[in-house]
């Protein structure tokens, strides 16, 4: 049973109603044959069904190839246009498209690093930044006058109180980042 059979009986579909070769992965031979069946000018309907895929996928891998060309292999767009037979509107598309997921790519990567990077410091130096963070004002209750015990009770609870602001503004800094990069 081939790839694109298994996916579709796993996802509970019938399989006589789809190509067989749906969801496949692609193979070096059959890119050839597509890009020979498309420089012979074969339909699109044609295609599909000589690679038993639907006429979007036939399209798909065609737009793929085409980003492909451009971003690794430095091909024209007039050039792209021969080898993929896609009109030069799509193509653009697809390389626009190309380049967003790349960039989206590279947003994730360095984000990954930078909490990596905050992860790995010293929990000595993450106590120092927090105490450097500006303080909001707070009342805190005074202590009694004669307690010693209460004093540095109130200590410990001024400490937990700055880590906490700290890490609250953290958070707001770190949302505040993260939506402006996705609007």
């Amino acid at each position: 049973m081939e790839q694109g059979q298994a996916r579709k009986l796993m996802y509970g579909l019938d399989t006589s109603k789809y190509p067989s070769r749906l969801g496949a992965a692609w193979k070096d031979e059959e890119l050839i044959q597509l890009l020979t069946s498309v420089k012979n000018k074969e339909s699109i309907q044609d295609i599909a069904k000589k690679h038993r895929r639907t006429e979007g996928g036939i399209r798909s891998r065609l737009r793929v190839l085409a980003a492909e060309y451009y971003t690794n292999d430095d091909k024209t767009i007039e050039e792209i246009k021969v080898i993929t037979g896609l009109d030069k509107e799509a193509i653009i598309d697809s390389i626009q498209k190309r380049e967003w997921a790349d960039l989206q790519k590279e947003k994730k990567a360095a984000q990954k690093n930078e909490l990596q990077r905050l992860e790995a410091e010293p929990k000595l130096k993450k106590i120092v930044q927090l105490n450097t963070v500006p303080t909001y004002p707070i009342s805190i209750p005074t202590p009694p006058v004669n307690t010693q015990e209460s004093i540095i009770d109130l200590n410990n609870n001024r400490e937990i109180i700055l880590m906490t602001l700290s890490l609250v503004i953290k958070l707001h800094e770190k949302i505040d980042s993260l939506s402006s990069k996705f609007l």
